[in-house]
């Protein structure tokens, strides 16, 4: 049975059934065309002549004896009539043409074996793809005349813009189209666009955008169509809709793009973004984020992203009762702070926040002001939400270390938050239970005390005396002198992102630097550093300022 199955195969082998099969269609193609005239032009001369049921479709070389003839034998009637002679030329032109046609034929076959563009596959295909061009290009017929009657463009330019896009048109109707062939047009279709409204501003002319932004919405979403899997594209098409301003056209860009690709956290991400910055809705945005996180539940960056929408949503609310004057039993009547009928042009404008977005609902004789008010004791403002967050994330995450030390950063960064102190608490509280002591996570907690502060407060003096006092007992804790190598050097650069602030107490300038000068005495002793070998490390490590303002103090000896 392997033996016959093996012969079997090699028989198939030798064969080539695609090949012959479009080699008969190519060969037979004008000559059925001929019969059609052929029978055409006997009807009309009402002679009643039938072809039958002749076979004419040859299939192989014409140089094999059986296919001559058959040949000879179908040219016998036509030679014995001589009123059809014009009808047998016209079968002769056919059969010349059907020769062209099998050497394109031939042509296509070898190309297909060595893999290579033909020329005889290319005139195939062309009708198809110069009826797909000229489709699109009659499109912008309009456009042209318009610009061209308004005098925006020369009769010169026109042409050579027409001449242009059909050029792209053609290469993208064609088969084999690349992602680059997109990216060109729309590139050269986005600095015409540039242009005619420079020209349009220039002239004083009334001319429409839409044409050119509908235009290039037809080429993002074509490109999209073909490419559907290149992000890039999709990214490119969301950006130039948000430019333009087009909050309808991202809704549905976003929809086809999510529905494509919902493992990729980073469109959740964009999504959610938008949704807040262009649209100031929390609760959609919130609702993009969850629904990644079905999706990307162990994405780390998701869930930071997550907190730090909550986080956004508190800072939203505490800049708004800060707007409108909310501090304890003294508050503004809103209809007083909103009587003016123009906006302070010292007052930042903030969403407006509804009772649904902090989950209050309005009893009966009370006012919106009264729900502002009760949300000092609500969980909105204690931070409830990032901390569910971040337990929900650390489950899913299980052991990496990484996400701790990223949402920590993340809360460091809302200076004004109510509650940031609560979650870095608790943050900080949750890796140390889990994780063993760690040079990133010792370094967080010392600095715990400051964030927050502001370096001209009169509080931050005495926070900062809170984080130094926390610098030798963390030493002391650390498992190895690896780690608390490690750990120093993360300690000198935060010591000396204070020398570097202009506006800082020179006596707090000076603690700091005996700090410095004791971490790095401690440093060289651990390391050995003999040949300035950590000095070099060290200056690496440390951004521009930095750097070299540790090479000054350790050149000139001050540490």
């Amino acid at each position: 049975m392997i033996i016959k199955a093996r012969v079997l195969g090699e028989q198939i082998r030798k064969e080539h059934g695609v090949e012959t099969a479009i080699q008969a269609i190519y060969r037979d193609l004008e000559y059925a065309k001929s019969l059609i005239k052929h029978r055409k032009a006997i009807a009309k001369e009402g002679e009643g002549w039938d072809l039958g049921e002749e076979s004419w479709t040859f299939i192989g070389d014409e140089s094999d004896p059986e296919l001559r003839r058959r040949i000879q034998e179908w040219d016998a009637p036509w030679a014995s009539d001589g009123a059809h002679m014009h009808s047998r030329k016209s079968f002769q032109r056919g059969r010349k043409q059907n020769h062209f046609a099998a050497a394109n034929l031939r042509e296509d076959a070898s190309c297909i074996v060595k893999g290579v563009p033909s020329i005889g596959r290319f005139q195939a295909r062309m009708s198809g793809a110069s009826d797909k061009a000229r489709f699109y290009l009659e499109q912008s017929v309009p456009e042209l005349q318009e610009l061209e009657r308004k005098k925006i463009f020369t009769k010169p330019e026109i042409t050579s813009i027409a001449r242009k896009r059909s050029d792209y048109e053609h290469k993208l109707s064609a088969r084999g189209s690349h992602r680059s062939d997109y990216i060109r047009y729309i590139e050269y279709e986005m600095n015409l666009e540039s242009l005619r409204k420079k020209r349009v501003k220039r002239l004083g002319v009334k001319s429409t955008n839409h044409i050119g932004q509908r235009r290039l919405f037809g080429l993002l979403d074509r490109a999209t169509k073909k490419f559907h899997g290149d992000v890039g594209l999709w990214m490119q098409y969301l950006s130039f809709a948000r430019r333009q301003g087009s909050h309808k056209k991202i809704g549905e860009v976003l929809t086809r793009m999510l529905r494509l690709h919902p493992t990729k956290a980073e469109l959740w991400v964009w999504a959610a973004k938008y949704a807040v910055e262009e649209k100031g809705d929390v609760g959609e945005a919130r609702s993009f984020l969850q629904r990644g996180l079905r999706f990307c539940g162990r994405d780390r960056e998701l869930w930071v992203e997550y907190g730090k929408l909550e986080c956004i949503f508190i800072a939203k609310i505490v800049g708004r009762r800060q707007l409108l004057g909310l501090e304890g039993k003294e508050a503004v009547s809103m209809r007083e702070v909103e009587s003016d009928g123009h906006a302070d042009v010292d007052v930042i404008s903030l969403p407006t926040i509804t009772a649904g977005d902090y989950g209050a609902t309005l009893e009966p004789g009370q006012t919106r002001q009264h729900a502002m008010e009760r949300l000092d004791t609500s969980a909105a403002l204690s931070g409830a939400a990032p901390m569910a967050i971040f337990d929900a994330a650390a489950k899913q995450l299980g052991q990496d270390g990484r996400f701790g030390l990223d949402f920590f950063d993340m809360i460091a960064e809302f200076d004004q938050l109510p509650c940031q102190q609560t979650i870095l608490n608790h943050v900080l509280d949750t890796m140390r239970a889990v994780k063993p002591q760690t040079a990133n996570i010792t370094i967080r907690f010392v600095r715990q005390s400051i964030i927050g502060v502001d370096s001209g407060s009169p509080q931050f003096p005495a926070a900062l005396t809170t984080s130094l006092s926390r610098i030798q007992p963390a030493i002391t804790s650390l498992p190895n002198a690896d780690v608390r190598v490690d750990f120093r050097r993360e300690l000198i650069s935060w010591l000396l992102s204070f020398l570097v602030l202009e506006d800082l107490d020179e006596g707090l300038k000076q603690v700091a630097e005996l700090s410095l000068k004791k971490a790095w005495s401690q440093q060289k002793i651990d390391v050995g550093d003999h040949n300035n070998v950590e000095l070099t490390n060290m200056v690496a490590l440390l951004d521009t300022s930095k750097g070299e303002l540790f090479r000054q103090l350790v050149e000139s000896e001050r540490l």
